[in-house]
């Protein structure tokens, strides 16, 4: 009997029953509202960017630094190139050069009043650029010939073109200086045989006509290639070595 008493009078409840519903907090309970800041307005430029928000809040430091990491990687990115086009277009018009001395100095003794030397030395000479297949070209200079050998007006065009184009390179690569205006040079030497060698396409192509489709297609070789400024044309082009 005393044991089930004081069992009872352990797991009896401290407070009665009714005593949380007649609690009342002698002050009101109060909760801590969040701090608002106000940011100013993002201000204009690259720099406020990479440091604020849009909502104008500092980014962090470490956010920061990985912006200007990567805007620095991307410009030594974007130098590199710069740099190797640079460098692909000068091998190529170095290499363009190298080949046109060579035929300049094979067909050294020339006679430019010669139909058919003119016609030789101007197809060598279109044979140096390098990014024409030569298969192409000697395909274009049978197409050439025909016109030649109809001996007409457009034969006397054709050799008038090839004549003007083949004596003003010959006496251009003479002023070659390694040393000074090789590059520029070069570039007004391939923008001279581009000229012409667009004029007797359109020559050709007109006088044999062009409903043959693989015909067609090397006018268009030949047109894709010699429209091309030579100052850009060698970002197209592979380095050699």
């Amino acid at each position: 009997m005393l044991l089930r008493r004081a069992l009872n009078l352990r797991l009896a409840p401290c407070l009665p029953r009714n005593a949380l519903v007649k609690f009342r907090p002698s002050r009101p309970l109060h909760t801590t509202q969040p701090t608002q800041y106000h940011y100013d307005p993002r201000p204009p430029g690259l720099g406020a960017k990479i440091w604020y928000r849009r909502d104008g809040q500092p980014r962090s430091k470490l956010t920061g630094a990985l912006f200007v990491g990567s805007a620095l990687f991307a410009i030594a990115f974007l130098s590199a190139i710069d740099a190797l086009d640079e460098y692909n277009q000068a091998n190529y018009i170095l290499l363009c050069l190298v080949f046109l001395q060579k035929t300049d100095i094979t067909y050294a003794t020339t006679d430019f009043t010669n139909g058919t030397e003119t016609r030789n030395y101007f197809h060598a000479l279109i044979r140096s650029v390098v990014d024409t297949s030569p298969d192409v070209i000697d395909e274009f200079f049978v197409e050439v010939d025909k016109v030649l050998q109809s001996g007409g007006s457009e034969a006397e065009q054709l050799y008038d073109l090839m004549r003007t184009c083949a004596s003003e390179v010959h006496e251009m690569l003479k002023e070659i200086d390694p040393e000074i205006n090789s590059l520029n040079l070069g570039v007004l030497i391939l923008r001279k045989m581009d000229e012409r060698v667009l004029a007797v396409a359109d020559v050709v192509q007109a006088f044999n006509g062009g409903d043959d489709a693989e015909k067609v297609f090397m006018y268009h070789l030949i047109r894709e290639t010699h429209t091309k400024d030579p100052a850009a044309r060698g970002q197209d082009y592979d380095s050699i070595g």
